[in-house]
């Protein structure tokens, strides 16, 4: 909701991080194969491929990333500094770690 003009190319690729493993495994009558479909692959890996690449990659792993990320981009001139491009990539390592 914010009214900015974003002065370079962006990609947003909404997506669900996770698919419920956890639970699915967790869950008494899960069979192996519901288990093994609740098993995402795509997602944490697109994942740390922007958070690797964060020298020119700026990776949000949340919508409430955004306005700090709206606000770099208002401060910087358009573009994200090195400190904040490590902070989202070390905070996507973090989240595809688990």
């Amino acid at each position: 909701n914010l009214p900015l003009v974003w002065p370079r190319k962006m990609l947003v690729v909404p997506f669900r991080l996770r698919y419920p493993f956890e639970s699915a495994v967790a869950s008494m009558g899960s069979s192996l194969s519901a288990c093994i479909e609740n098993i995402d692959i795509g997602g944490p890996c697109m994942i740390r491929a922007a958070a690797k690449n964060s020298h020119g990659v700026c990776v949000l792993t949340s919508p409430s990333d955004y306005k700090e990320f709206a606000k770099e981009l208002e401060t910087n001139n358009g573009c994200t500094t090195p400190d904040f491009r490590r902070r989202m990539a070390c905070k996507a390592f973090g989240l595809t770690a688990r």
